[in-house]
């Protein structure tokens, strides 16, 4: 049986890797490997007051920039000399009226959003009923 260091085989990169990434896929189906997620909190709690301690003038600035620039960068992966593009999404749940701007400049670096309405309303003293709406 033949053999040799590793370092002489041709396209080598090939094994570690054997997929092209596609210029512009069609979809990104959900599997279960889609796990990862980057939570963001501005520290705030529910106290709209205690952003403007930070000179800021509108809440969503405290993570907004934050949150393009990671973007940005999980966006792109190198591995072994090749790039891949890897999709991103921006989930937004129940969001204030800061959430419009990080909407618009997640579709102005063309970033799929998906937004989630959640109301809940009170039918009596001990019964809640909880709607969803979705838009993507």
């Amino acid at each position: 049986m033949p053999t040799a260091t590793f370092s002489t085989v041709a396209d080598r990169e090939k094994l570690y890797r054997n997929c092209v990434p596609q210029e512009k896929p069609a979809s990104y189906p959900l599997d279960p490997n889609h796990t990862h997620f980057i939570l963001l909190d501005d520290k705030c709690g529910p106290n709209d007051e205690t952003w403007r301690r930070y000179g800021y003038p509108v809440r969503a600035d405290l993570t907004i920039q934050l949150r393009a620039e990671i973007e940005q960068e999980a966006r792109c992966s190198s591995h072994y000399r090749h790039n891949y593009k890897i999709p991103i999404i921006q989930i937004l749940i129940e969001g204030g009226p800061s959430s419009l701007l990080t909407v618009v400049e997640a579709v102005m670096h063309e970033t799929p959003v998906v937004i989630i309405d959640v109301h809940i309303q009170k039918i009596n003293s001990t019964e809640e009923h909880t709607s969803f709406s979705l838009f993507m």
